[in-house]
């Protein structure tokens, strides 16, 4: 609840005798984070521009399948309580999931930080006459171990033609 985050937690480790006077605490909050933001664990992988920057694992379902919602609720929490009581964190995240913490605005800029590459080829079909010549609709192909797989970006964007009128639409749905 949140009292229970205003409350103050005392650390204990188990088959460890200590006081916890700051030190565990700290010690507990970067051995949390630092496990959570672990590429090995699944829930984050580095950025492709900045390896000290983590993004979301799209596959991070796969990696814990039944409770991964769970753990990316659980960081949440333990990043307000690391704020609420001045402890640092074992993790650095990209910028535009700052900004959706923080309630700001998430813009189509800020794509270039994470995926230079994408974000410029995106950014090149606003330079096109006629982006119908590219053939493309509503999906893209999503590459998760080794297996192609195309997801849409609407409900029905398999169907759906990307137009000059409708260019900005599918931007904004690449981006989301």
């Amino acid at each position: 609840s949140r009292d229970d985050m205003r409350k103050i937690w005392r650390f204990e480790f188990m088959s460890e005798v200590g006081v916890d006077a700051g030190g565990l605490a700290r010690e507990w909050f970067e051995l949390v984070s630092k496990k959570l933001f672990d590429p090995d664990f699944g829930l984050f992988l580095p950025s492709a521009t900045n390896q000290m920057a983590m993004r979301i694992n799209p596959d991070s379902e796969l990696a814990c399948p039944e409770d991964h919602l769970i753990y990316f609720r659980f960081l949440g929490r333990v990043m307000g309580k690391a704020l609420f009581d001045g402890q640092l964190i074992a993790g650095h995240m990209v910028r535009h999931l700052y900004k959706h913490i923080l309630g700001w605005p998430v813009m189509f800029e800020d794509l270039e930080i994470p995926d230079e590459e994408y974000y410029n080829n995106l950014k090149s079909l606003l330079d096109l006459d006629n982006v119908e010549d590219l053939c493309l609709n509503f999906t893209f192909t999503e590459t998760a171990f080794g297996v192609n797989r195309d997801v849409e970006l609407v409900e029905g964007g398999e169907e759906i033609d990307v137009t000059n009128d409708n260019l900005p639409e599918f931007l904004e749905a690449n981006f989301k």
